[in-house]
């Protein structure tokens, strides 16, 4: 399950009223304990534990009905250190830019040395 950002209702409602809004982005995958919140302020990512690159870009398939899931694996590697990981952010940046997307799963407790990634289809964005 996944929510949209702030940035991204205005950028859509920007749109409508025929200003500028929404761009085609690169999409990259961040880590938080928790639920990062509509602004991403709702928790810590924690990214940089996990990666010591920080976040992962990412590739999206075709959207249907208004959903759209990783076609690819989202791979951060083993892990650098240990960290506990229980939602996502979806950025237009590598670093610092704007969440445009987020969700939560079951906290996961990580191990420093232990795979952290997320399957074809795992990671899915829903628009409703």
């Amino acid at each position: 399950m996944s929510n949209a950002s702030d940035y991204f209702e205005d950028a859509v409602l920007n749109c409508i009223r025929g200003n500028a809004g929404i761009t085609a982005i690169t999409p990259y995958v961040a880590l938080f304990d928790g639920d990062p919140g509509e602004d991403g302020s709702g928790a810590l990512e924690v990214t940089v534990d996990v990666r010591a690159a920080g976040r992962v870009q990412a590739s999206f398939g075709e959207p249907s009905s208004g959903e759209i899931a990783n076609d690819t694996v989202v791979d951060f590697g083993d892990a650098a250190n240990a960290a506990t990981v229980a939602g996502f952010g979806i950025f237009d940046a590598a670093t610092d830019g704007n969440l445009i997307a987020y969700g939560t799963f079951t906290s996961q407790s990580i191990n420093a040395g232990n795979p952290v990634s997320f399957p074809v289809g795992n990671l899915t964005i829903t628009v409703a």
